[in-house]
């Protein structure tokens, strides 16, 4: 419509202006959600390494380093016939509730191919 001169030059003009703008402004903001996914990735990277290495640090360390991993994973231990039961901090708690999930595959396996 442009070329056979159905839509003047003007308004053409402030529609392709609008959009460019609008184009900018989208790639701003995919700009920033890289920025903000990739530390969420980081972060969440080094939570799951520092997880794996917790026990054996823990199982080494003394008493007062004990209790600051303690701390620092949970808070408001309650005691039942001698086991700890803890209300885990954030993002260990997560951790803790996919360790107890006991139904991982509730249906049958997805990869039902030929065998052998």
């Amino acid at each position: 419509m442009r070329i056979d001169g159905t839509i003047p030059d003007e308004p053409f003009k402030a529609k392709e202006d609008e959009y460019k703008r609008e184009l900018i402004e989208v790639k701003s903001q995919m700009n920033s959600m890289r920025a903000i996914s990739g530390d969420i990735y980081e972060y969440a990277f080094k939570t799951f390494e520092l997880s794996n290495s917790l026990y054996s640090k823990y199982v080494s360390a003394n008493y007062e380093s004990k209790a600051i991993i303690l701390k620092f994973l949970a808070s408001n231990y309650i005691l039942i016939d001698a086991t700890p039961y803890p209300t885990y901090r954030k993002p260990f708690d997560l951790i803790a509730k996919g360790l107890n999930c006991s139904n991982w595959l509730p249906r049958e396996d997805s990869n039902l191919g030929q065998r052998g």
